[in-house]
């Protein structure tokens, strides 16, 4: 007759420690689940407005369903104005936002490209912090449409 404590007798300790080991292995692995839920979280236009001594820079991201990626920015600074037009795709992997594309400038005759990747610290539904490689932080805001506020 066969005893199944007789089979699981030398691995009755072991279980434990293979289950907390597993557990930590687990905690360090990117999640698919949690980039999809960043990337539902993601879409949506988010705006950065900051200001200081003879400058301010504006800028609105739009995240679409589809992977598609556009932004305008402006930058005032001494009396001059810059502006940046980005169109491209988008992605998330491993918790960090991905964008490439095109991008026009109105002190540039030329359309140039951009590859960014940068680790998203936080994203709420009103607040959205990256981290780029040389540890740049920038805070965003979700746009509120007329309807919302």
């Amino acid at each position: 007759m066969w005893r199944d404590d007789a089979f699981l007798g030398p691995f009755r300790t072991l279980l434990p420690v293979m289950a907390l080991a597993g557990g930590f292995l687990g905690c360090n692995q990117p999640s698919a689940t949690r980039d999809e839920q960043l990337t539902r979280q993601l879409v949506g236009t988010w705006v950065t407005d900051q200001s200081g001594v003879n400058y301010r820079f504006y800028t609105e991201n739009n995240f679409h369903r589809d992977g598609f990626h556009s932004a305008d920015r402006v930058v005032h600074r001494g009396g001059e104005t810059t502006r940046w037009n980005y169109a491209g795709s988008w992605d998330i992997k491993n918790g960090k936002l991905k964008a490439s594309g095109q991008v026009e400038r109105s002190d540039a005759p030329t359309v140039g490209s951009y590859d960014v990747e940068e680790k998203i610290e936080s994203l709420t539904d009103d607040e959205l912090v990256l981290l780029d490689d040389a540890g740049g932080r920038q805070v965003q805001h979700r746009k509120k449409m007329a309807a919302d506020q």
